[in-house]
């Protein structure tokens, strides 16, 4: 049976192991795209990567080629920040269309866990313990938060004009409708952004009806990769380098002393905010 006479609901089995939602439509959408032939090359593919008996499948049929897919996941050759396998395949078999969806995928899983790992060091420190940074994320997160301190007038003004709100999800309205124009996109204005993003969740409550039905540590992660201003960033990011040209993009800045010379602004509730921390960011 195929994917178009089947319902559009995600297979269990890919619920239980909570996957963010963007992680599993990715996924999803690979195994609905691929041709047949495509499929047997898959299977091809695998072999060597997992035990011999997880490939006795028929790729022609869905339920086996997400078995297969499962297996991977199971045996760790696919990860969330490890799709090096299927970018693989994909680039052998030139399929350009969900190639260029994979990247856009690990950009949305590694910039929500960068906003995750903000959150949760914001949250050590207001609680006096010690953050706890991995390798990957140590260098962005921390620059993050030192422009944090740096700037604590400006964000403190955005955060004071939003606790008049008492509902958690207005505010997240007010973000996702302050996103910058994506044309007006630039590295610091991106920065600040996420540093704004950051504060704000790490500022007020989520109601447990907002919250996804996924593990305590990936909750931020998988709330913030399914939003569109995920989606839109991590867009913005791709055109732009990735994260090879924001670590660049930090690494240039961290050798530049910042400016005091730059006023505080009493504009908009976020956009005017984000534009003046941007500025701020580009004299660093």
């Amino acid at each position: 049976m195929s994917f178009s006479e089947q319902s559009n609901s995600t297979p269990n089995s890919l619920l239980q192991n909570n996957y963010p939602r963007v992680f599993i439509r990715f996924l999803l959408r690979f195994a609905k795209a691929l041709t047949l032939g495509n499929r047997a090359e898959f299977k091809l593919w695998c072999k060597g990567q997992i035990p011999g008996s997880k490939l006795d499948i028929n790729p022609v049929d869905d339920g086996d080629f997400i078995a297969l897919i499962e297996s991977l996941l199971e045996s760790n050759i696919v990860t969330l920040t490890d799709l090096s396998l299927l970018e693989e395949f994909l680039i052998t078999v030139d399929c350009r269309d969900l190639l260029e969806s994979l990247k856009e995928v690990e950009l949305q899983i590694s910039l929500s866990s960068i906003i995750e790992v903000y959150i949760k060091s914001v949250k050590d420190l207001r609680r006096g313990a010690p953050m706890k940074l991995s390798c990957d994320q140590a260098n962005i997160v921390k620059f993050l938060l030192a422009v944090k301190e740096r700037n604590e007038d400006v964000i403190c003004l955005a955060i004071n004009q939003l606790e008049k709100f008492e509902e958690d999800r207005i505010i997240l309205k007010i973000i996702e409708n302050s996103s910058p124009e994506i044309s007006q996109l630039s590295w610091s204005k991106f920065m600040s952004y996420l540093v704004f993003i950051g504060e704000f969740c790490a500022s007020f409550s989520w109601p447990p009806t907002q919250l996804p039905d996924v593990k305590a540590d990936g909750c931020y992660m998988s709330l913030f990769s399914n939003t569109n201003t995920c989606k839109s960033l991590s867009k913005w990011m791709l055109k732009n380098g990735g994260l090879e040209a924001f670590q660049e993009f930090i690494k240039e800045k961290q050798q530049v002393t910042i400016s005091d010379s730059v006023s505080s602004s009493n504009g908009d509730i976020l956009k005017k905010t984000i534009e003046l921390l941007g500025n701020r960011i580009d004299l660093q």
